[in-house]
This record gives structure tokens, C-alpha cells and sequence, in this order.
């Protein structure tokens, strides 16, 4: 998948809810929460490794961890 469309399936999925979706994004914030590379920077929590807002990117439909932390 490429990133613009990885992207802009993760703000979709932001926008319009699913169960499944959110379940997974709430998995993976408890890992991103744990994790270092986290930071709030005007009011928005984003991967320092990145730069993504994860709103955003833990509803993305990849496993887009840059650190692989998201794996199973």
C-alpha cells in the first residue's frame, strides 16, 4: 500500500467508525503509550519516529509501526 493511501485510510477510519478498527487502535495505543518515541506536542500525540499523529495511524489498515512494536 502506498503512504498517501495508507494515510488517507487512516483518517477515514477516524472519521467513519468501526468496531473491529477501533479494538485494534486501542491495542496498539496501549503500546504506543508504554513506548518512548511518544510525545504530545500541541495537544496531539505523535510518533517521534515518524512524525504521524496516532489518531491516525493506529486505525491505519497496515501494520505501520516504524519500531515494529505493533507485531504479533
Amino acid at each position: 500500500m502506498n503512504k498517501i493511501k495508507e494515510i488517507a485510510t487512516a483518517w477515514k477510519n477516524v472519521l467513519i467508525k468501526d468496531e473491529e478498527i477501533e479494538a485494534l487502535s486501542k491495542q496498539r495505543m496501549e503500546v504506543c503509550n508504554a513506548c518512548p518515541k511518544k510525545v504530545v506536542r500541541f495537544g496531539a500525540e505523535i510518533c517521534a519516529e515518524c512524525g504521524c499523529f496516532l489518531v491516525g495511524k493506529t486505525r491505519a489498515n497496515v501494520n505501520g509501526c516504524p519500531l515494529r512494536k505493533w507485531e504479533k
